[in-house]
């Protein structure tokens, strides 16, 4: 059997330890990360043949990929600088792309690269750019490049930089910290953009800006900071003054023109290593550290491991998110939560003995002025839409943030509703109660972190919590064989449908003491191992969604709702819709009796029963009451320009989408209001925008459907 891993030189061992135990202190984060996930080991603890395959490799290495790894082994997981590997497996290596959960991309080079792969539709695996965030694009690209431009520069030449001129190539975070290390070590300092406001960052810095054209028969010193090619070309290279200096510290070799030194210079000399020395034709020397590569690791050590460790603990917090709630990350480009970020900072911020004020917050209740507010609209005869509002039916759009004291809403039915203060960790109900009989006001229910309720028209059945433990009502735990994602209850009757971690989807009924049984798919699905990541229920018919974007649906299909082109009257088995074959699908949802998907280009597609128009397809094909082929839904956001959907959620007769310019459309029956149109109690046969002044310079960014109701979260 073929070992998983590669070693250049065993012999380095002993002194590779010894260096990683002295920067083990100057990695304040990474230590952390030990104490905390240590006991638990996340990124353990699944079956063998699944477990985490890690490849550190070198670009020199990369052809032997097929070497690092071990034979019957799936590829689980890309940790990427650069997006190397990634692109690597996308292209030569397909068959892998089925097994890996995700990708965590260090670099801002590598950032760019995923970002052009997913507009251009070539990405297939969600990934974190782990360089967005702060405390790794504003610390290792400008703190950690401050510091070791100038290490590497000394290190390969010995210069004295004081009182030359030095040209940096680029003002975005590696620049600004290269510039701030010349200037603070002497150096006149002249910078080169694209950008305009980089430019003008750098104007206001007091550096000068100007073209490569301009300066370069001028400057001793060249960096180039761009992670662009052809920065420094030959044209630069005659006009330049003899022996002077140039690096690269961004990211590939193709910022300066090394092949062009090397095919018209009249000699080369190799100083030491990663020092070149070139001669041209008119008789002047040209210095290039580290063959145009970054200069930092080439000709020094690269950055402090003080820096890296923010960068590398928001690595490892990246694969941890991945792998243990890759449901919550979608095919896209994501980042860590702004939470996470401040807890990298605050765990490295004690190695520097400095300590951090704590804001002393107003306990007065209108001191506590929310940035995300929650409005409703529809049937409110039991309270459940407007807990401040005795009307039987709310029209308009009105905000419930502060009544509730709510950030969220998780679930509704057609009496009552449950929200979540993810602050205080509450779970809050309000509307009717069938536990006690009667209409309650906004109610502490208990406090746990919840992610989600199912239930049906009875009333609550259970909770789901952000530990992945499904809670019955009386909440005892349903025992599943792995940590539950995501689950959902039939509008009617008591089948439960969850989806675990590890990609299995899972059925109980609540009417019997029967453990859980896995659900097994139709023999005509094609792929019979999918990993699901999502699954929600309407009245008698179910949607579950794969990792690949795959849908499947089965129940009841007598008004089309599962979408495979006939009015099947009960389908037992999950069964892929054909229809979607070649799309990918990122969101799904069940109204009634329809359906609704959201593809990974914005387009939503409705099906099922168009009954008061609720599918949104337009007056002109309203005799097709039965739509059991998804029709393509289209938003008009004026002067031709096309809307792409974000998300979309389904009542009982009504369905609500929010587009790419976060306003939101309805249509459907609008007989209580669910619509949000004000007086216009009307049903609506295509979508129609829902405009209010309350909703001027805020974004909707998500909505939930009870069965006669909307509920929507916006923020300032």
């Amino acid at each position: 059997m073929m070992a998983n891993y590669k070693i250049a030189d065993i012999s380095f061992a002993a002194w590779g330890r010894k260096e990683i135990e002295l920067a083990e202190n100057e990695m304040p984060g990474l230590m952390t990360l030990r104490k905390k996930y240590g006991p638990t080991k996340p990124l353990m603890g699944v079956p063998k043949s699944l477990g985490v395959l890690v490849i550190s490799f070198l670009h020199k290495i990369m052809p032997q990929l097929p070497l690092q790894i071990p034979d019957g082994k799936p590829l689980n997981m890309i940790l990427d600088d650069g997006s190397e590997l990634t692109r690597m497996v996308h292209e030569k290596y397909p068959e892998l792309l089925k097994d890996i959960k995700g990708i965590s991309e260090e670099t801002t080079t590598g950032a760019y690269q995923l970002y052009k792969m997913f507009k251009e539709g070539k990405l297939k695996i969600t990934a974190i750019s782990v360089n967005d965030s702060v405390t790794k694009s504003k610390f290792d690209n400008l703190y950690g490049c401050r510091e070791s431009l100038i290490d590497g520069i000394k290190r390969a030449t010995d210069v004295h930089i004081a009182g030359k001129l030095a040209v940096v190539a680029g003002y975005g975070d590696v620049g600004k910290g290269c510039s701030a290390a010349l200037r603070g070590i002497g150096a006149r300092v002249v910078v080169t953009e694209i950008d305009p406001i980089n430019a003008l960052q750098a104007a206001v810095e007091g550096y000068k800006v100007t073209t490569m054209e301009e300066i370069c028969a001028q400057a001793d010193i060249f960096v180039t900071t761009t992670a662009n090619r052809d920065i420094i070309m030959g044209k630069h290279f005659e006009q330049m003054k003899d022996d002077v200096i140039v690096c690269n510290i961004g990211h590939f070799d193709v910022e300066i023109d090394v092949n062009w030194l090397k095919q018209n210079a009249v000699s080369h000399v190799n100083i030491r290593p990663q020092v070149d020395r070139y001669t041209l034709k008119n008789g002047r020397r040209i210095i290039i550290l580290a063959e145009g590569r970054l200069v930092n690791l080439g000709c020094a050590t690269g950055h402090p491991s003080f820096v890296m460790s923010n960068s590398f603990t928001n690595q490892a917090l990246a694969q941890i998110a991945l792998w243990t709630d890759n449901a919550s990350y979608p095919l896209g480009i994501h980042m860590l939560p702004k939470k996470l970020d401040e807890e990298v900072a605050a765990a490295h911020l004690e190695q520097l003995a400095r300590s951090l004020s704590l804001l002393k917050v107003n306990s007065n209740p209108t001191y506590k002025k929310k940035m995300r507010q929650i409005y409703s609209f529809g049937y409110n005869s039991f309270l459940q839409t407007n807990p401040a509002n005795n009307d039987d039916i709310i029209s308009i759009p009105s905000d419930i943030t502060e009544f509730t004291q709510c950030d969220d809403i998780i679930w509704a039915n057609i009496s009552s509703t449950f929200g979540v203060n993810n602050i205080e960790k509450k779970l809050i109900r309000w509307g009717f109660d069938d536990t006690k009989n009667k209409i309650i006001p906004p109610t502490h229910f208990f406090t746990q972190s919840i992610t989600k309720c199912f239930g049906n028209d009875n009333g609550i059945q259970g909770y789901l919590d952000v530990n992945g433990n499904l809670l019955g009502h009386s909440r005892k735990t349903f025992e599943l064989p792995a940590k539950c994602v995501d689950v959902a209850q039939m509008w009617t009757g008591n089948n439960v449908f969850a989806v675990t971690m590890d990609g299995k989807l899972w059925q109980f009924n609540l009417n019997n003491n029967e453990g859980p049984k896995k659900v097994i798919l139709s023999d005509e699905s094609g792929n019979l191992d999918p990993f699901f990541i999502n699954v929600v229920c309407g009245e008698s018919h179910c949607l579950a969604l794969t990792r690949d974007g795959e849908v499947f649906s089965w129940g009841s299909g007598r008004f089309g709702q599962l979408g495979h082109g006939d009015l099947t009257n009960l389908l037992e088995k999950p069964t892929a819709i054909e229809f979607f074959q070649g799309l990918r699908v990122k969101k799904i949802a069940c109204g009634g009796f329809h359906s609704a998907v959201i593809t990974d280009s914005g387009d939503l597609y409705t099906f099922g029963w168009n009954h008061f128009g609720r599918l949104g397809i337009s007056s002109d094909k309203y005799s097709e009451i039965n739509c059991a082929e998804p029709s393509l839904i289209e938003f008009d956001g004026g002067n031709d320009v096309e809307l792409n959907v974000l998300k979309v959620a389904c009542g009982s007769a009504h369905t609500v989408a929010i587009t790419d310019d976060y306003r939101l459309w309805s249509c459907g029956w609008g007989k209580y209001g669910q619509l949000g149109l004000g007086d216009e109690l009307n049903n609506n046969y295509k979508f129609v925008q829902v405009d209010s002044t309350d909703f001027r310079n805020k974004q909707i960014v998500d909505c939930l459907c009870g069965r006669w109701n909307t509920f929507l979260i916006l923020n300032k």
